[in-house]
């Protein structure tokens, strides 16, 4: 057991890259705990409601697995001894966190389980990984290439520091904020936007839907298969499970409340990084320093333009990852605006595919009110 908790404090250090989390007052107060709103919770028992169904789909994307691993019909049934070993791994995760960590969540199912539903403790042989997987003498251990964490390995995630940090040779926070702000028409055109209606369609597994995108005075309303927005108050979803808005879909709302992309960064406190692909392009990175965390905005390093935002959203466990990619950049009514918005999520991509946006006409304002539940 020694050298299995030395091996999970080795692992937590190359956590330290991964995307961090949404400040968590962004998110709308869940109105009840895990436990009023759901049947059997026990170690989860005080924790958001609105933050158990994405810590549900955090345990099953790090182990690979879907619901049915763990839990019989009904859901709240204790049925299955995975379930049971399921608590037990989430109260150790808890205790290795609180006595190591300070109870941040530096350790999680995926610094073990690295997508499969038994972790592995035996060092991959040479002769079995992947050509070019690491050169002799680069070293395959934890944060090392190819290592867990590391550039090519599983543990990875895009918007990983260069490893030039603070002493990057390159333009500082606010030159690469100016250089934005001119490419998309300038600090006066952008004052200008009061209001935004996006028309276009929502791709996602190889069908598509119109969609209507509606933003003013800082809130949001988007009309399609399913509606969501923001009040001004509140965030609100009609396709949320007992009319409680996850954690997730309340993170990819507050991106989307901006009149354009990264209208609400500032340079202070920004950390600007050295140059990092993103596709074929080259990108300067900023990260923005929040509450709980940062996220990381990536800027062609040519045009100027945002290609990239990374950030992730609460569980009770770690951040399930979201990363927006922004492109097809057009010019209307003198202000660059993309086009072409890709998500990316832990287990799912979609994309919005405008095809009109008006500014500053006229936005209806009760729609940016929650619909009326039904009896």
């Amino acid at each position: 057991m020694g050298m299995r908790h030395s091996r999970l404090i080795a692992l937590a250090a190359s956590l330290a890259f991964l995307p961090v989390l949404l400040p968590a007052q962004q998110a709308t107060p869940a109105e009840k705990t895990a436990e009023q709103e759901f049947k059997n919770i026990q170690v989860f028992q005080g924790k958001p409601a609105n933050e158990l169904i994405p810590t549900m789909q955090f345990m099953a994307s790090s182990l690979g697995v879907s619901c049915n691993f763990c839990h019989a019909q009904p859901f709240s049934a204790d049925t299955k001894p995975e379930k049971a070993t399921a608590r037990k791994m989430i109260q150790m995760v808890y205790a290795i966190n609180k006595d190591n960590f300070g109870g941040r969540n530096q350790i999680n199912c995926f610094t073990c389980h690295q997508g499969h539903n038994r972790p592995t403790s035996a060092l991959t042989i040479a002769a079995d990984e992947p050509a070019g997987a690491a050169a002799p003498g680069e070293g395959r251990g934890p944060g090392g290439p190819g290592g867990p964490g590391g550039p090519g390995g599983r543990g990875a995630q895009a918007g990983r520091g260069s490893g030039q940090g603070r002493g990057a040779s390159g333009p500082s926070a606010q030159a690469i904020l100016d250089k934005y702000t001119t490419a998309i028409g300038g600090a006066s055109a952008l004052a200008g936007i009061k209001s935004e209606t996006v028309t276009g369609e929502r791709v996602s597994y190889g069908q598509s839907s119109p969609e209507t995108v509606l933003r003013a005075d800082g809130k949001l309303a988007i009309q399609g298969s399913t509606k969501s927005g923001f009040d001004g108050t509140n965030y609100w979803s009609t396709g949320g499970r007992g009319g409680e808005i996850t954690s997730d879909t309340v993170g990819l709302l507050h991106i989307e409340r901006a009149l354009y992309p990264g209208a609400d960064i500032k340079a202070d406190g920004a950390r600007a990084f050295g140059e990092q692909p993103v596709g074929g392009q080259s990108a300067y990175v900023l990260a923005i320093r929040t509450p709980d965390g940062a996220a990381r905005y990536y800027f062609d390093k040519d045009s100027g333009l945002l290609l990239r935002v990374v950030t992730s959203t609460p569980t009770f466990l770690g951040g399930l990852p979201l990363q927006v990619d922004y492109s097809d950049y057009r010019t209307v009514d003198g202000v660059k605006l993309p086009f072409d918005i890709k998500v990316s999520t832990h287990d799912r991509m979609w994309e919005r595919k405008v095809s009109d946006i008006k500014l500053n006409g006229t936005v209806d304002p009760t729609a940016f009110q929650a619909p009326a539940a039904k009896n």
